[in-house]
């Protein structure tokens, strides 16, 4: 049987045969980019930390904004070893549902706005306070006593001491959150990752300090707020919703929601050369997101970059 390879054969080939080469072709790039894309790691919203600037917030330092708050001067992050990509973005008046898509994904952390009034009377920081969950600085420390609690060595209960908290539970949650990431397969990158999760829990313990601290000795630089107040103000018994929000708002007390950047003097940075709405700072605020109850172990990422703030913005902290 003569099945020598021949240019007549090899050009009979491509002549008749090509439609079936492509389509082969084809389909081996698509299989391959589908397994890729199955297989591949995917980061959870946790492990991406995204700073909002929202409408009306003039900036053109978004990024270094992210280097004055979350890099060190070991040009190292002071977030944990959890999050894998940090960055900003600017909302556009144009998109208005931008930033809530952004909650709604999970796609955002923090929140530059402002307090200044739309043309309908409604203040902009209020309108995010209403419809968006937004972790008050009493609940910082609430949740993070509770999260805490969990690694409290047997007989202590001040969650406020690192030296209260037993290691050995510390590395079981690790190795028990961490089973199915691939950093850490290997025995030596077991041990690591230990180290640096007690370094993740020591900084919880220390920012709880400072925000304890901070309420007590500079509460001026907290920015107050009843939540629902503003919306059930504008609305009448007919209203949609009305019994609803009454009730929740009836719930409600006043909370330290955010900062006001504007208060932060004797820092590293000066507030005005990071963010400024209409050319002032004074309106200016800076919120979280809660998700706690959804990522507890990537909440307290927005804490450490509102510390961090404070400390790197103002003398309050040393």
């Amino acid at each position: 049987m003569d099945n020598k390879i021949t240019k007549s054969r090899l050009s009979s080939l491509f002549s008749y045969e090509w439609l079936k080469i492509v389509a082969f072709f084809v389909v081996a790039i698509l299989l391959f980019e589908l397994l890729f894309a199955v297989t591949g790691v995917k980061l959870t919203a946790g492990q991406q930390f995204k700073v909002i600037y929202d409408e009306n917030i003039d900036t053109n330092f978004e990024n270094n904004l992210i280097k004055a708050v979350c890099i060190d001067e070991n040009n190292q992050s002071i977030l944990s070893y959890d999050v894998q990509k940090v960055d900003a973005e600017v909302m556009k008046k144009s998109t208005d549902n931008a930033i809530d898509v952004r909650y709604q994904t999970r796609d955002s952390d923090v929140v530059i706005t402002h307090t200044q009034k739309d043309g309908e009377g409604y203040v902009r920081a209020k309108q995010l306070l209403d419809y968006f969950e937004v972790w008050a600085f009493e609940d910082v420390l609430e949740d993070g006593e509770e999260y805490l609690s969990q690694f409290l060595t047997d007989g202590k209960t001040d969650v406020y001491s690192f030296e209260n908290l037993d290691t050995s539970k510390i590395d079981a949650h690790f190795l028990q959150t961490h089973k199915k990431d691939n950093r850490f397969r290997s025995k030596e990158n077991k041990e690591a990752g230990k180290v640096r999760e007690r370094e993740r829990i020591k900084n919880i313990v220390s920012d709880l300090n400072d925000v304890k601290r901070l309420l007590a000795e500079h509460p001026e630089i907290f920015y107050r707020y009843r939540k629902y107040e503003q919306v059930f103000s504008k609305l009448t018994p007919d209203a949609g919703r009305y019994e609803e929000i009454k009730n929740n708002y009836e719930r409600s007390t006043e909370k330290s929601y955010a900062i006001i950047p504007d208060k932060l003097t004797k820092g590293i940075y000066k507030v005005s050369d990071y963010f400024t709405v209409e050319g002032k700072t004074e309106d200016v605020v800076i919120m979280a997101y809660d998700f706690y109850g959804e990522e507890p172990n990537l909440q307290f990422e927005a804490l450490r970059f509102m510390v961090s703030l404070v400390r790197n913005f103002s003398d309050f902290l040393n």
